[in-house]
């Protein structure tokens, strides 16, 4: 079930940040520099999926700009209007997530939570089906992981 449903959470995402945030779906345009610094959101859908999206900073503070309607590069955008505007992608995505894959109705999205990166202690999970991939957007690179919980 996880690469459909990886595939599901990759769509939807990429449509979000292109439809959302007017963010171009492009690899190329960033020189090959690794992010200094991420932001990454974590969306529980009911007790049986877990959505992490892991942003590069830079490109986090691009779509609060989007968000706000200023350029990134004004210094009015500060960290909190940056982790909000990531929660709301976070919140976005998972909604569509549960709708795309029809869950039950008393199905509760959490609310989105900005989170320390799960990448190293997700691998060590039992009991859970991890699929990770990852997506571009105005040449940075945003990681995606879907952890589902095997009942």
């Amino acid at each position: 079930m996880a690469p459909r449903n990886l595939r599901t959470f990759k769509a939807l995402t990429s449509d979000i940040l292109e439809e959302v945030c007017f963010l171009l779906p492009a690899r190329v345009g960033l020189e090959e520099e690794p992010a200094a610094q991420t932001i990454t959101v974590h969306i529980a859908c009911g007790n049986t999926t877990d959505l992490y999206l892991e942003f590069d900073a830079r490109l986090a503070k691009v779509i609060t700009g989007n968000f706000l309607g200023k350029s990134d590069e004004e210094t009015s955008i500060d960290s909190t209007m940056v982790t909000s505007s990531i929660m709301e992608i976070g919140n976005m995505v998972g909604g569509n997530y549960m709708n795309a894959l029809d869950m039950p109705p008393d199905t509760h999205l959490s609310p989105p939570e900005i989170v320390e990166s799960p990448w190293s202690d997700a691998r060590e999970r039992v009991h859970y089906s991890i699929a990770t991939d990852t997506i571009f957007a105005e040449g940075y690179p945003i990681h995606l992981m879907l952890v589902e919980h095997l009942l």
